[in-house]
């Protein structure tokens, strides 16, 4: 009669899952902190008024973009880039 001991076999295979689990989810952590470097470094921060923020959230909201995206292109056109 084979041995049933699926007990030992199944704390075996749990603790393998959980060793690839940790280590894809430190790829992961690893991934995402160098991506962040990346785009940390180029951050700008403007200030508007109520009126110019309304124009540009009208605007973007009505082209579907993103503020980021409307501000990218505007900078772009602006030092002729790209």
């Amino acid at each position: 009669m084979p041995n049933k001991n699926f007990k030992n076999h199944k704390l075996q295979k749990e603790s393998e899952t959980e060793l690839s689990g940790a280590e894809y989810l430190n790829y992961l952590v690893q991934k995402k902190a160098a991506i962040k470097k990346d785009y940390n470094r180029n951050v700008f921060s403007i200030r508007t008024n109520d009126n110019i923020s309304f124009l540009i959230k009208e605007y973007c909201q009505k082209n579907s973009i993103s503020t980021n995206q409307f501000l990218n292109n505007l900078l772009k056109n602006y030092f002729n880039y790209g």
